[in-house]
């Protein structure tokens, strides 16, 4: 409801496009029409007496008056797709941010929309990101362990709480999820992800990536488990390939085909089934038992603590540049990293560990960084 209108979203299924109608309450029909050609509009809300529409092709849209102002897309949707869809009591303005509950879209993750969670639009910044995964970790659409729907987010008044009514289909499907979990409120179980653009300045001429510097949000604590772990991406690519396990232990997975898939630095991240939204990297390949051992062991989630044949596995190419932990450097504002990366162009993804606590200790994050480059003269 804005000032002085409410406003009604329609679909024409036999176009594919879609209204709004604004009315003003008093009038015998409504006062004024405003069709969106060719795509759906399934969701929307007003924060500060502004409107924000969602479309079926993964756009927010601001109501200028006149029409839709495009502000920022879903991840990786292609020209000409407009079989985006969200549920309108699942989007909610909480905290100056709008929440927006997202079923997942697909099952082998080849595009980043396709992550089933709580998805976030800063209206101030325009920033869209994902940020709450369900409470059994997974992002995919697999029965039973995925995110089949999400239904509605209600909010709780005068506070940070909010719980999601959500449906992750098998057996015992519907669902509901509060943010409040052993005395604080964690916006994520594991690790949180920040993932760079791709920087391609001067891309055809190769550069030598040698310095990465974050500053924090906040001191690192004294514990291993508040960490920054920094990774590069060289490829262009920013998935290389899915499987589910066959079997494992918290230290390994095994696959039955496949293996050639895998190298060793590879970052694997569990978004389904056992061990679901842990992250971690190839340490070594064994060929003969197609087993892969991973840098460090997996640690209690909703789902398990070890691989096993409903651990569905995201191989990425992100090599680890290093890794910052609170145990080795108690109280620091900011870090230098120094690492040594060959290419033309280069992709930053840091994955952020909190300890689990009490509010003022889980919420380890980043408020900016800077990646330093010089033109590469070795001549080959």
């Amino acid at each position: 409801v804005l000032t002085d209108w409410l406003v009604i979203g329609a679909h024409d299924l036999t176009t594919n496009g879609s209204a709004l109608f604004f009315w003003d309450g008093i009038s015998g029909t409504y006062n004024r029409v405003l069709r969106i050609p060719n795509v759906s509009c399934p969701a929307g809300v007003v924060d500060k007496n502004r409107l924000y529409l969602i479309t079926g092709d993964g756009w927010i849209n601001y109501f200028d008056g006149s029409g839709l102002v495009k502000l920022n897309r879903f991840p990786d949707i292609e020209a000409g797709d407009i079989s985006f869809q969200i549920n309108q009591n699942a989007v909610k303005v909480h905290n100056g941010v709008i929440l927006m509950g997202v079923k997942a879209h697909g099952f082998n993750m080849e595009k980043r929309y396709y992550a089933g969670g709580i998805w976030v639009f800063n209206p101030i910044t325009n920033a869209l990101y994902f940020r709450n995964t369900l409470s059994h970790g997974g992002i995919t659409n697999i029965s039973d362990t995925g995110v089949i729907q999400v239904g509605s987010i209600q909010l709780t008044l005068n506070s940070d709480q909010f719980f999601v009514g959500w449906d992750k289909g098998g057996t015992n499907r519907y669902l509901l999820d509060v943010n409040h979990d052993g005395g604080s409120y964690r916006p994520y179980n594991w690790n949180a992800i920040v993932v760079s653009p791709i920087f391609d300045d001067e891309p055809y001429r190769r550069k030598r990536f040698i310095q990465e510097v974050l500053n924090f949000w906040k001191p690192l604590l004294d514990t291993p488990f508040a960490r920054f772990v920094v990774k590069y991406n060289t490829t262009e690519k920013y998935q290389k390939y899915t499987a589910f396990a066959t079997g494992g232990t918290s230290t390994y997975f095994t696959v039955s085909f496949g293996i050639g898939n895998f190298e060793v630095g590879d970052e694997v991240t569990v978004v389904a089934g056992s061990g679901a939204g842990q992250i971690r990297h190839v340490q070594s390949i064994d060929t003969a038992l197609n087993r892969v051992y991973v840098d460090e062991t997996l640690y209690n989630s909703e789902n398990g603590n070890e691989y096993n044949n409903t651990s569905y596995l995201l191989v990425t190419p992100f090599k680890k540049a290093g890794v910052i932990k609170g145990s080795d450097n108690i109280g620091a504002v900011n870090k230098l990293l120094r690492f040594n990366a060959r290419a033309k162009k280069i992709q930053i993804k840091v994955e952020v560990w909190s300890p689990s606590g009490f509010v003022g200790e889980w919420d380890m994050g980043l408020r900016d960084m800077s990646t330093i480059y010089i033109p590469d003269r070795t001549i080959k």
